[in-house]
């Protein structure tokens, strides 16, 4: 960013309308490309079943999300060594304005770094395809919501809820999914659609009510 930015007027129960809005819209975006992956995959792709290769999988797919975190540390790097304010660094000095941006979304990244990879992990450790397919469709879903919060979120809290309650979503859902679920190893085309729905049908449970169990 090459010019600082404005603090956005708050007119609360506007952005109060346009949170809603654009949590429902991350919901159903969320929801209906999972579960369109969580059928869908399985029945194109091969994915593995030995629980080491699931994790090594999981693993594989989190570097994107890895690669995210990258970015946002870079972001905030690069203003700190061109900001007489940001120098120093944030043990002497609150951000500036030009940093507030980066600094929240390195921040933001973090957290839902954090709670997809271990989701995600704790998915590839359980029977079935549909799991996988669902770790592959997240992580590219992760990246969409960052783009998305990062966009928005000069805008202020209706700016960047999409984006954010995006990620959210996605990382819920996979923390809800029961692993003791009775999920059988897809043996043919039908079973794996038919684990695949199942998943699905609980990611977007667990989306629409967050609980870990």
């Amino acid at each position: 960013m090459t010019k600082p930015p404005t603090r956005p007027r708050v007119d609360l129960p506007k952005e109060q309308r346009t949170v809603k809005l654009g949590a429902l819209l991350a919901f159903a975006v969320c929801g209906s490309t999972l579960v369109l992956a969580c059928v869908g995959l399985p029945r194109r792709l091969a994915f593995p079943q030995d629980l080491a290769e699931r994790l090594a999988f999981a693993l594989k797919a989190d570097l994107l999300i890895a690669l995210w975190v990258v970015l946002a540390v870079r972001m905030v790097a690069k203003v700190r060594f061109t900001s007489v304010e940001d120098n120093a660094g944030s043990a002497y000095s609150q951000p500036s304005a030009r940093l507030a941006v980066p600094a929240a979304f390195l921040q933001n990244t973090l957290e839902q770094a954090f709670i997809a990879v271990v989701g995600h992990l704790a998915l590839a450790t359980t029977s079935g395809e549909a799991p996988l397919a669902y770790i592959a469709c997240a992580v590219a879903l992760f990246g969409l919501g960052r783009v998305t919060f990062l966009h928005g979120y000069p805008q202020g809290a209706g700016g960047r809820a999409f984006g954010g309650r995006h990620d959210c979503d996605t990382d819920r859902g996979g923390l809800c999914l029961d692993p003791d679920r009775d999920c059988p190893r897809p043996g043919v085309t039908a079973q794996s659609a038919h684990q695949g729905r199942r998943w699905a049908i609980a990611a977007a449970d667990g989306m629409a009510h967050p609980q870990v169990r």
